[in-house]
């Protein structure tokens, strides 16, 4: 919040100064009532966390042109699949370092997030307002990539024997990309022809 003050404050355009929107005023508003940016964030993910999590996955055009209502569900069973054969390479002997390492990395995880939040809520969201406005899920795909941080970082597979279980990594991510690329391609034309 610091740096919305003194960094951008000095470069901002202001824009939206019709529909109340102020980001000096905003973090005035910020500091005078610090319990309101909870409320902010628990009010955005109650009304807009669908929204969003369809939006990271994919939402074409200008958020006009969403991918078939299959394909969020196809990607939420890749996910849970994906998160499963991960969690075959987890170590019982790691599990003290495994949480204090994965607990660290939910803190800068959330950290961010909130972070990527209360930059829109004081940029882009009226003065005072309950929730935060302009927020879209594909502000958070970069973070997503570190999301790999994790999972067991090992080599060694329990259960089921390495090669068996590359195939089935190998085979999962042909079979995911190949199904994203027919989707998007049908999303397009749907959308624009």
């Amino acid at each position: 919040m610091l740096w919305s003050l003194v960094g951008v404050h000095s470069s901002k355009i202001p824009f939206r100064i019709s529909d109340g929107v102020d980001a000096a005023q905003q973090a005035k508003f910020l500091l005078v009532h610090p319990l309101m940016i909870i409320t902010v964030l628990w009010n955005t993910a109650k009304v807009s966390l669908l929204s969003l999590s369809g939006q990271f996955i994919g939402v074409l055009g200008w958020l006009d042109a969403p991918l078939p209502r299959w394909f969020y569900h196809f990607e939420g069973i890749l996910f849970i699949i994906s998160a499963t054969l991960s969690l075959l390479y987890f170590r019982k002997n790691s599990l003290k370092k495994y949480f204090a390492k994965n607990g660290l990395i939910f803190l800068l995880f959330f950290g961010t997030m909130c972070s990527v939040s209360l930059a829109l809520y004081l940029i882009w969201t009226p003065v005072g307002g309950h929730e935060i406005e302009g927020l879209q899920g594909r502000y958070f795909i970069p973070l997503a990539m570190f999301s790999i941080l994790f999972f067991p970082n090992s080599k060694k597979v329990n259960f089921i024997s390495t090669k068996n279980i590359e195939k089935m990594e190998i085979t999962l991510l042909i079979f995911s990309v190949w199904v994203s690329f027919f989707v998007v391609i049908q999303t397009i034309f749907s959308r624009y022809w």
